[in-house]
């Protein structure tokens, strides 16, 4: 059998002080369908594979008893169930943007990482929240309210990492040396004859013309695009209460969000070396609405409260690394080039005997063009990846009597779209390069998150990252992953 697991997975869990503490390995052999758990080995006797694409179905599937709260609520859950014989099963749970997983065995549930013994660390990612509008109708004991909630699916679709390029190799222009002999001097051995010498110049070929070819390079940027992440819809909740009771609303939910200080001087490719790092929790506020007679209704015992709230679509934002220009040649050609020799000559050469003129002879040579200047273009097709988000298929909807409406009262409140999220990840923890630092500071400054004196793993460079990944719907807070440094690296 094949399946899509990591072959060894690290338990960790983390202690009060949120420090790592990594526990045991549990090791897959899919070759021989054997997994070894604690120095235990058991044989895979079966695989069911299940697909879920939001968190609450996978709640809901293991009976309500675990809320995998390091994972986020949408996107798309894997669980493999291994049949290990005797009532036995291993699951192991993967979502589709962490590398973190939960393990499931014999009603214990631990958290996993692939296999490694460093590089992992604590990723957050801020809550959305969102100002709405409630809206209140208050109806007499008699109403009969029927309400829909509303309804969504989990739609995946592909997009844009980097656009494609083109890269140029240039091969260079290719010579070959060519020899002749010239003459050097003529010089008379018979005395009987008398020469007149003279030092004679003449121009010689010493390299033909060619051309040499200059690449421009390809030029990326760094662009950011407004992304749907949830699509507006509206919600109902029914209450009842007697008519001389004071309506309590929440106007401000309670919810986590992630700060941090800046420490000074300070040069780390670890975030929280530079960064002084912790939550912030905002309480529940409540707001008295008051009695219903004082919205304008009339005093008439039990009544019904139908609150209507209508949720606004929810954007969030992404980046890609967007082609500004291509890559191209430019040709310059280079003239031909001579230089002057001097040689002896007799200018009475004709009235002397061919006998008495002795020519010394000299080798030279010269560059012949054996091929010209080429260029090459390789094709770098275009990066994409796959994002969810939650498409509405029917709105919540309530259905009444508007004969039984006594009053209505609006007040504004805070909802929140998207929870706090935190969990554990591997990063990239090996030294970057040269190209790849200065890469992501040109990023940042193509966005305008820093001037061009901030210098790569300084404390300025990381507050500016953080308020990057804070900004933008695709990341989470954290080191860099594999996943970051992607949209980062320019041609």
């Amino acid at each position: 059998m094949s399946y899509a697991l990591d072959e060894c997975y690290q338990l960790f869990e983390l202690s009060d002080t949120d420090e790592i503490i990594l526990g045991e390995q549990i090791i897959i052999d899919q070759s021989n369908n054997l997994v070894d758990i604690a120095d235990d080995n058991f044989n895979i006797l079966s695989i069911e594979v299940r697909k879920f694409g939001d968190l609450e179905s996978v709640i809901r599937f293991f009976d309500c008893n675990v809320s995998f709260d390091q994972f986020d609520q949408r996107g798309i859950f894997t669980l493999y169930i291994l049949g290990l014989g005797e009532g036995e099963d291993l699951q192991i749970l993967t979502f589709d943007d962490s590398s973190m997983t939960y393990i499931v065995q014999g009603g214990n549930i631990s958290t996993a990482i692939p296999c490694t013994t460093e590089c992992v660390s604590q990723f957050y990612h801020n809550p959305t929240i969102e100002s709405i509008t409630a809206e209140l109708l208050v109806f007499d004991s008699n109403v009969n309210v029927t309400i829909s909630d509303p309804v969504f699916e989990l739609v995946s679709e592909q997009v844009l990492v980097r656009d494609g390029y083109s890269t140029v190799r240039i091969i260079p222009a290719q010579f070959e040396t060519v020899t002749e002999l010239v003459v050097e001097s003529y010089t008379n051995i018979c005395p009987d004859y008398q020469a007149e010498y003279i030092q004679v110049e003449e121009q010689y070929l010493k390299k033909e013309s060619y051309s040499i070819l200059t690449i421009t390079p390809t030029n990326m940027q760094l662009y950011k695009e407004e992304i749907l992440v949830s699509e507006g819809y509206t919600r109902y909740q029914l209450e009842t209460a007697a008519s001389t009771e004071d309506f309590i609303v929440e106007i401000v939910p309670d919810y986590t969000r992630l700060d941090w200080d800046l420490k000074p001087n300070c040069q780390s490719q670890y975030p929280y070396d530079c960064l002084d790092h912790f939550k912030v929790s905002q309480a529940k506020e409540f707001m008295n609405l008051g009695q219903p007679s004082t919205w304008g209704c009339p005093d008439d015992g039990q009544i019904t409260y139908l609150t209507k709230e209508v949720v606004p679509t929810s954007y969030g934002i992404r980046p890609y690394m967007r082609l500004v220009w291509p890559s191209s040649t430019e040709s310059e050609i280079v003239p031909t080039e001579y230089i002057t020799r001097t040689y002896t000559d007799i200018v009475n050469r004709d009235s002397i005997p061919e006998e008495c003129i002795e020519i010394a002879y000299a080798t030279i040579s010269h560059q012949r063009l054996a091929s010209p200047a080429t260029s090459t273009l390789e094709n770098v097709p275009a990066l994409y990846k796959t994002r969810s988000y939650l498409k509405l298929v029917s709105d919540g909807s309530a259905t009444y009597s508007e004969a039984n409406i006594l009053c209505d009262y609006s007040y504004d409140r805070e909802i929140v779209i998207q929870p706090f999220e935190e969990s554990l990840d591997s990063f990239y923890c090996d030294e970057l390069t040269l190209k790849q630092q200065m890469d992501i500071i040109d990023c940042l400054e193509d966005i305008e998150y820093i001037d061009g004196q901030v210098t790569f793993g300084s404390g300025e460079f990381w507050n500016a990252m953080f308020h990057l990944l804070s900004d933008w719907d695709e990341f989470f807070i954290g080191p860099f992953t594999g996943g970051i440094i992607q949209y980062f690296e320019k041609p």
